[in-house]
């Protein structure tokens, strides 16, 4: 599966809103997910689809060509399905939940 990694930009984080959870990211940004604060980091083709084994390997073992910080809380990954489009989930506190995120506002993401 094709996933791509969304990180914040700490100059563009108005809202302080780098390392927290969903529910406090909703609240401080008016019920959704700023994406023009986000970066594309990284696009990946992985051979799991397992999110919790695209955690681990964003936080322990590293794809060749990775430079950005560790997958963590509020970071969002898009899963890229050829046949049905993207889905979008938040890392939050325990897992990952599915969000609404429009990638075209965040830097280097699709146009």
């Amino acid at each position: 599966m094709k996933v791509r990694i969304y990180q914040i930009d700490f100059d563009r984080d108005e809202k302080y809103i780098c390392y927290r959870n969903l529910e406090t990211v909703l609240k401080r940004c008016g019920g959704r997910i700023p994406a023009e604060c986000y970066d594309m980091v990284f696009e990946y083709e992985a051979l799991s689809d397992s999110l919790e084994r695209l955690y681990f390997i964003f936080n322990e073992a590293h794809p060749k060509g990775y430079k950005a910080r560790s997958l963590s809380m509020s970071d969002v990954v898009e899963v890229i399905d050829p046949m049905n489009g993207s889905k979008f989930y938040f890392c939050d506190t325990i897992g990952f939940k599915e969000v609404s995120f429009d990638a075209s506002k965040a830097k280097g993401g699709p146009q």
